[in-house]
């Protein structure tokens, strides 16, 4: 039952991981806009988000590609758990 529970639902997670990527992406870009006597944002702050966007999106095709090649028979190797904390994730540090 977990199987395809997991199955059913991952679709939906990979969707909410995708837009809240964008969200990040864009947020990203228009905080790095600001200028610097007007920013709210440290460098650093900067810095820690640009970081786990790309290590999510790096973390997100790698995961996709190993669950691509494993069997529907076998329990799934990228979970909508794993899908929702990278999601949570990237909300806190946005």
């Amino acid at each position: 039952m977990d199987r395809v529970r997991e199955h059913k639902e991952r679709p939906d997670a990979l969707e909410a991981l995708d837009k809240m990527l964008n969200i990040s992406v864009g947020f990203l870009e228009s905080s790095k806009l600001v200028p610097e006597d007007q920013q709210y944002f440290t460098e650093v702050e900067l810095t820690t988000l640009d970081k786990l966007v790309k290590e999510t999106l790096s973390w997100r095709n790698q995961q996709l590609e190993l669950q691509e090649q494993t069997a529907l028979s076998v329990a799934p190797v990228l979970t909508v758990r794993m899908l929702a904390e990278k999601i949570d994730s990237l909300d806190r540090e946005v």
